[in-house]
């Protein structure tokens, strides 16, 4: 059933979606990420895993954001509001939506239960279809009945509140005010919905008579409202979220700023890493190298009866000996011998100031082993992982406001193993590190 209300109530509501889109628009546009399907931006992926804590109006913007930049979301929902009209009809289908994207978000995320990601983006996907054929009246002709809009709006939002709990886990929130923190990002999936299909359902009217029309005055006044209040809203939430950038100081008060300072800070290291690994990775051979390097290789492999170059009918005190004694002026076979693994140890000590990251590697053989042992006298959040030749790395432990950790590292491939450390606190912090096994070397890498 179609649900229209009157074509066109006043100028005013018309401006007020014109607010609702220019906000809208500012969220979308000015993101730091492209579109999205149920994950997270990568910048906002990285400030998760860096903070520990209650951050409430964050979360709202995190909230907000995704559900803006969701394309999965956005498609399913402009479906089931397609043919709706009054606000309320659109608040009561998202609010379904919300409920069921924010109830298995919730369970998933607190008891830590996910779905493969890839069924998950096919029922997603499935939901897009399934409402688009709702809205051709295709179960209508086809089955001769119409399923109930609202339950299938709030059973599928249930699965794609399990398609960002997957991803919400792959990405270790803290435990540490988690239940606050997902409550204000549901908060802000809320608003986000409202305000991106605001922009829709301003299309859905039928066109006004002349009458109806609001005057230019009306006009002007309320496209100079909604740019305002955009700009607003660029200046004190989205320039300090994104890129830290706030000339007010809301964004700081709002502890927006502090998240574009981390995301900043990740995507510069981010940055240095990928340089120093193209510096670092093998320069490719040359034709000449190559040529070079396979008359070296045939020279060892050719015998030295077939390499003399006046052949052996000439050595005389040669005839009588054994085919296999090796010749007076040749030396017998070389057979590499593996060296026997090192063991080093080492005391490192350094200071990290606020915000400061310091990562040390080892060189290390595959399968080699080390015993390690770090304290610090504050909180640092640390990643311990390896990093194979031509950039690729993985994580072997992680965690968060720690200050202490010990064990034994195990490489899992020729390359460097250690830690990167990273104080999120307000007062410097000093890291006492101490190893014991088969590496090369031990140095800081940046």
């Amino acid at each position: 059933m179609r649900l229209y209300a009157h074509p066109y109530e006043d100028g005013r509501r018309r401006a007020g979606q014109g607010f609702v889109a220019a906000v809208s628009v500012v969220l979308l546009c000015l993101s730091s990420s492209p579109l999205l399907a149920h994950a997270v931006a990568e910048g906002d992926k990285g400030y998760i895993q860096e903070i520990t804590g209650i951050h409430l109006l964050p979360f709202v913007y995190l909230g907000a954001k995704h559900m803006v930049t969701g394309y999965d979301h956005i498609l399913f929902l402009l479906g089931v509001v397609f043919f709706l009209y009054r606000a309320k009809h659109v608040a009561l289908y998202v609010s379904l939506f919300a409920i069921g994207h924010s109830t298995t978000m919730l369970l998933g995320v607190y008891f830590h239960v996910g779905i493969d990601s890839y069924l998950i983006d096919a029922i997603i996907g499935l939901s897009v279809v399934y409402k688009a054929l709702d809205n051709l009246g295709a179960y209508q002709r086809w089955f001769g009945f119409q399923p109930n809009t609202k339950v299938a709006t709030l059973v599928f939002g249930l699965f794609h509140g399990f398609g960002l709990s997957t991803k919400i886990i792959e990405y270790d929130i803290a435990p540490d005010g988690l239940v606050p923190n997902l409550l204000a990002f549901n908060v802000g999936v809320e608003i986000g919905q409202l305000l991106a299909l605001e922009v829709k359902t301003m299309f859905n009217a039928e066109i006004p008579s002349r009458a109806e029309l609001p005057s230019t005055a009306k006009l002007v006044k309320s496209t100079v409202i909604a740019a305002a209040a955009a700009a607003v809203i660029l200046v004190t939430v989205v320039l300090p979220a994104e890129y830290a950038i706030d000339p007010t100081g809301i964004g700081r008060a709002l502890q927006l700023t502090q998240m574009g300072e981390i995301k900043k800070q990740l995507a510069i290291e981010a940055e240095q890493d990928r340089v120093r690994d193209n510096q670092q990775a093998p320069v490719p051979a040359t034709p000449e190298q190559k040529s070079a390097l396979l008359t070296l290789i045939a020279g060892l492999v050719v015998s030295p009866a077939h390499a003399h170059p006046g052949g052996h009918d000439d050595d005389e005190g040669t005839k009588d000996m054994p085919a296999t004694a090796p010749l007076p002026h040749q030396a017998g076979p070389l057979i590499a011998q593996p060296a026997p693994a090192a063991t080093k140890t080492d005391d490192v000590v350094f200071t990290l100031k606020p915000g400061e990251g310091i990562e040390y590697k080892m060189t290390m053989k595959k399968g080699a082993l080390v015993k390690f042992s770090w304290r610090a006298n504050g909180e640092v959040n640390y990643d311990m992982h390896g990093t194979q030749q031509g950039g690729k790395e993985s994580s072997y432990k992680k965690g968060r406001a720690v200050t202490f950790d010990d064990g034994t590292l195990t490489a899992a491939y020729d390359g460097g193993h250690g830690w990167f450390w990273r104080n999120r606190t307000s007062k410097d912090v000093t890291v006492t590190l101490k190893v014991n096994g088969a590496y090369t070397s031990i140095k800081r890498m940046n």
